[in-house]
């Protein structure tokens, strides 16, 4: 409570400080008499203006319950007031005391104007000025010409300054520098609390030290424990990274960082960027994660790459390479190649993208789905790809049904983001349906077995297939197929959750956030019997789809 009510008073500040008359009311402020004390030497003058009494030596004066110390004195009985010079000093409480070369004091309004080599203290805290006011009855001094403020290791300076040494605050206007042996500040307008040494600004504030520069233009720095918190217009950057948040939790001495609200955080070594609602940074270390609402943009010569998941989480290894990685409900999209998977990690010094928990892509016609799936990237475009167990290359033959390849482990080139080249091992099958050249119809339905498969691809169209050791096949004209399964076992067409194109990174992430991984049913439209077409309709080896088709046996 006692830092909101610093925080509203320095919002005052910046539309008139004078307003703030802080009366001490446990304090009698009936005028009263400047006394003599002690003097060495004592005589009265008489000028046209003004009559008084001259006080040389080893001065001392009181007024209520404060002394006055100096060399010389010109006390002005009738008008209660005094002029005095050299080693001045004035002692308004137990702790306060006020030093300087020269000082005009008002008995009546208790407004004490202090000249030259000016030291204000209780102590702890020293404010040095050359031109001060000090307002007894409000208790608080202010300086319009420069000033500073000592208080252990912060070192404050500014243009313009008002320091409650009651209230332990302080307020500084114009070209206001905190100096730390660990920072540096730079604002225009700034509070001060000298007892917890907490500094409040509300106007835009730069922070640096040997980690990095932090902006801000609403905030608090707690000079003791390290820590700041940043409310608006928040930024934070070093070599590493760049961080924005709509609020900002900073700990020097941990080097953690806690974003919150539309937080992004930049690796200054790519062109990647992650977005969320919260997001916590390890300076220390390199580490950084975001999550609620949470999606990375990573930027290509040709294309973007955009990544959505309820965890997106970016960290640099001691060999310092950058890893980017996603956990749960995992959507991305590229022009080319979209994905979902339960988890996902990018090495920027391979290129390589690994996805795992039902992971399942999809190249232009093609869906492609494995237990682990490896994509190997070259000039943001998919070069290779690697999968490992339950593999399935699938494609829709219209309304007929779909284009299958299973197989243990597979192993894909790519040409311009397009299937090329299909290797698959390990209990290797197909479905395969077959269109005839002329026509353009479908004609029969392929099936084959074999250890090893290799398939080429043009357009994402099967132009060859090569089956190697314990090949069974079987070939179906159409009409006989219309009502079979038509399924390798474990086959789901999973077009339901393909990612679409985003509109914007924010709008991407708040479309498929927690997403569950579940695939709909398989529906395709009504079939209707086709006649029986003669033997001589039916596809042979070297035409239609099923051109360049091998069994080869050892």
């Amino acid at each position: 409570m006692k830092l909101f009510t610093y925080i509203l008073l320095l919002g005052l500040l910046g539309i008139g400080l004078m307003g703030l008359q802080a009366q001490n009311l446990g304090e009698d402020t009936t005028p009263q008499k400047i006394e003599i004390i002690q003097s060495h030497f004592l005589r009265p003058f008489q000028t046209d203006s003004m009559s008084g009494i001259r006080l040389v030596g080893n001065v001392i004066l009181k007024h209520d319950s404060t002394l006055i110390y100096c060399d010389s004195v010109y006390l002005f009985e009738q008008t209660n007031r005094i002029q005095a010079f050299d080693r001045i000093r004035v002692i308004m409480s137990d702790s306060l005391t006020l030093k300087c070369k020269r000082l005009f004091y008002d008995g009546n309004t208790r407004i004490a104007e202090a000249k030259r080599n000016i030291l204000l203290t209780d102590g702890a805290t020293n404010l040095k000025t050359n031109d001060i006011k000090y307002y007894r009855n409000e208790s608080y001094g202010e300086y319009m010409n420069g000033g500073k403020l000592i208080n252990g290791d912060d070192t404050l300076t500014s243009k313009k300054g008002y320091y409650y040494p009651n209230e332990k605050m302080a307020y500084f206007r114009k070209d206001v520098v905190l100096r730390n042996p660990d920072y540096k500040l730079t604002t225009d307008t700034l509070g001060y609390d000298t007892e917890r040494k907490i500094a409040i600004f509300q106007a835009y504030t730069r922070i640096e030290n040997k980690d990095g520069i932090l902006e801000t233009s609403k905030g608090n720095y707690n000079t003791e424990t390290n820590k700041i918190e940043l409310f608006a217009g928040n930024k934070i950057e070093n070599e590493d990274y760049t961080v924005w948040g709509d609020k900002l939790d900073f700990d020097n001495e941990t080097k953690m960082g806690y974003a919150y609200g539309h937080v992004v955080i930049e690796p200054k070594d790519s062109s990647l960027r992650i977005e969320g609602d919260y997001g916590e940074f390890d300076r220390e270390n390199n580490k950084s994660y975001v999550t609620d609402t949470a999606v990375a943009v990573q930027y290509f010569e040709e294309d973007t790459l955009y990544v959505t998941a309820d965890t997106l989480y970016s960290f640099e290894d001691t060999a310092e390479n950058r890893t980017f990685r996603a956990y749960h409900h995992v959507f991305f999209f590229m022009n080319d190649l979209q994905g979902r998977a339960d988890s996902m990690e990018y090495l920027f010094s391979d290129s390589l993208i690994v996805l795992t928990g039902k992971p399942v892509l999809w190249s232009d016609s093609s869906q492609i789905s494995a237990d682990t799936i490896w994509v190997y990237m070259a000039d943001g475009k998919a070069d290779s790809m690697s999968l490992s167990k339950n593999c399935f290359v699938i494609t829709m033959a219209d309304s007929t049904g779909f284009n299958q390849i299973k197989g243990r482990d597979m192993e894909a080139q790519f040409r311009e983001n397009k299937l090329h080249r299909l290797l698959v091992t390990g209990n290797s099958e197909t479905i395969y349906f077959a269109k005839d050249d002329e026509t353009d119809t479908y004609m029969a339905k392929s099936k084959s077995s074999s250890d090893k498969m290799e398939i080429l691809f043009e357009d994402n169209e099967v132009v060859r297939v090569k089956n190697i050791k314990g090949v069974q096949a079987q070939l179906d004209p159409y009409w006989k197929i219309m009502f079979d399964e038509n399924k390798l076992e474990g086959m789901v067409w999973r077009g339901a959750e393909r990612p679409r194109k985003p509109q914007s990174p924010r709008a991407f992430a708040v479309k498929y956030a927690g997403v569950e991984m579940k695939a709909p049913p398989v529906s395709l439209p009504p079939q209707e019997a086709s006649p029986a077409p003669s033997e001589s309709k039916l596809p042979q080896a070297g035409r239609g789809g099923l051109q360049g088709v091998e069994n080869i046996k050892p």
